[in-house]
């Protein structure tokens, strides 16, 4: 039998083989994040046995792990601010301009011009005859 031994590095988070990895250990947010989802897949059940190991991922998951540690630092941001809130409507002069402004990323554009034009030239233009009953024309 053909079996293949060879060792092939894999990224922890979706399996790939095909991709360069890098070690997350030493990258505190991001390791933060895995810590955080690896939790919340395990329990208590590994305890601190993953520490040992190094987390290895490709960029993909990087990237995705990259922007959730941002939307967590978000997360934490908001609750600050309503925090804050809640603390000055008890008082009677609330600072109505402590939240100014959303803290999400999300805007909206208006694209007015076209990405690509295409004009079809060909004489293969085929017209369909409607039966006289679906045409019906009103002078009221």
């Amino acid at each position: 039998q053909d079996v293949d031994t060879t060792y092939r590095t894999l990224c922890c988070t979706c399996l790939s083989t095909d991709r360069n990895v890098i070690s997350i250990n030493g990258i505190t947010n991001i390791y933060q994040v895995f810590r955080l989802i690896m939790y919340d897949y395990t329990g208590d059940r590994y305890g601190d046995s993953i520490i040992e190991l190094d987390q290895l991922i490709c960029w993909e998951c990087l990237a995705i792990m990259k922007k959730f540690s941002k939307f967590k630092r978000q997360v934490h941001n908001a609750q600050e601010h309503l925090r804050v809130l809640a603390m000055s409507q008890s008082q009677e002069t609330m600072d109505h301009t402590y939240i100014s402004q959303s803290l999400s990323s999300l805007e909206c554009t208006t694209k007015t011009n076209y990405d690509k034009v295409v004009v079809d030239c060909t004489n293969d233009i085929k017209t369909t005859e409607w039966p006289q009953h679906y045409i019906t024309i009103s002078t009221t």
